[in-house]
């Protein structure tokens, strides 16, 4: 269900900006962000048309004549353990938010913990020679993230600021080789090789989050009841409410998946989506120095590019269909957004986006947002007025 737009804090950040689609305030949205980091060769070879005129809607296309809705649609429900919501998922993205925003105060009175962010450098050598890429300065490392390998930042556990100590680790098997550190000509094997690290700890942070630096960070988000983040209890409230609506999204996602019914042939709606997918891997081989052949076994899981092709087509074929549902509600209402709308909706990468995208993509994908959105508090109301 690949339609559905996260809605979790973990996607509220500065490098991927993404809002819930299951709420009837949205700002900004993971196609702006999209936009903001492709490639201008790529862009410029993509034609992301998609069939869309530029409110949104399939090009000549009325939906109700493609799609036979439910029909019990209006009075959808779910049940309670669908949306409920648990302490250590709430915690989690709590978690996830201060440590993408960095939200930290030093620590002075005790030694590294798990869950602290120490400050390090570190110099590595193997048999006694320095190698590349095994020396840094001024790095953040969140002890227990298991960003580095197995064993080394445990042993970082139990110092204190200013320590100097040696980390000693086993390069796990298939690790690539490099060369020394000093002339760049002696290939230095990794794999299965134990390599010691001279560590010194020039910094201990624990991780907090005060209500200024939510209400700096969560500026215009607001609750569903309009109410304005500005706190950590608000915080917790908004995550709780997003993390509750993205079950239900995803539920009546694949509801509609499972119950829409076509009354007529959606294949030209799916291949120009396909069409543009598989133009766009294309064009990244190419990048790469690849053939597509090359890039799919590479980069993904699939053997081969018909294997891809055909999982990318069943993606499609429910992407399209739920485009369907959105685009059938939308006309039963009579909306389709407007240019202020989508402005507002896709943030300050807008002019970057349209100019990628075209109007029509991001039209669509405001429309989704708030048409399904608001059918995802209509259908969480009903569900608890139910119980």
């Amino acid at each position: 269900m690949k339609k559905n737009a996260k809605m979790i804090l973990a996607v509220i950040s500065a490098a991927c900006i993404a809002l819930t689609a299951c709420s009837k305030d949205t700002a900004d949205t993971s196609a702006s962000e999209t936009a903001e980091t492709a490639t201008s060769e790529t862009a410029s070879a993509v034609e992301y048309d998609l069939g869309l005129d530029d409110d949104g809607y399939f090009r000549d296309v009325t939906a109700s004549k493609y799609i036979k809705m439910p029909k019990d649609y209006k009075k959808y429900t779910v049940s309670k353990d669908v949306y409920a919501v648990t302490d250590e998922e709430i915690q989690s993205e709590l978690d996830y938010f201060q440590s993408n925003y960095k939200l930290t105060t030093e620590v002075t009175d005790r030694a590294a913990q798990k869950g602290d962010v120490v400050n390090i450098d570190y110099e590595g050598t193997v048999d006694g020679v320095a190698f590349t890429g095994g020396t840094t300065e001024d790095y953040d490392l969140e002890l227990g993230s298991n960003t580095f390998i197995n064993g080394f930042e445990e042993q970082i556990v139990g110092h204190n600021t200013g320590d100097s100590f040696d980390v000693t680790v086993t390069f796990p098997d298939g690790y690539s080789s490099t060369t020394d550190r000093t002339t760049g000509e002696q290939t230095i094997e990794l794999a299965n090789k134990e390599a010691v690290f001279h560590v010194t700890l020039n910094k201990i942070s624990q991780y907090s989050m005060t209500d200024a630096d939510v209400a700096g960070i969560m500026s215009g988000y607001k609750l569903q009841d309009g109410t304005a983040v500005t706190t950590v209890a608000l915080l917790r409230e908004y995550v709780e409410e997003n993390l509750r609506m993205n079950k239900i999204q995803n539920e009546i996602e694949q509801y509609f998946i499972d119950n829409v019914k076509l009354k007529k042939d959606t294949t030209d709606l799916v291949n120009l989506s396909l069409e543009t997918n598989l133009k766009y891997v294309e064009n990244e081989a190419t990048a790469y120095n690849m053939d597509l052949e090359t890039f799919v076994q590479t980069y993904s899981n699939y053997k081969t590019s018909e294997e891809y092709s055909e999982s990318l087509r069943s993606q499609t074929e429910e992407n399209v269909l739920l485009s369907l549902v959105a685009q059938y509600l939308a006309e039963e209402q009579d909306y389709k957004p407007s240019v202020d709308e989508v402005k507002a909706y896709i943030g300050s990468n807008y002019d970057n986006a349209v100019d990628t995208y075209g109007a029509g993509p991001l039209a669509q994908e405001c429309m989704y947002n708030k048409i399904m959105g608001n059918y995802c508090i209509d259908v969480y109301e009903r569900s608890a007025a139910a119980e």
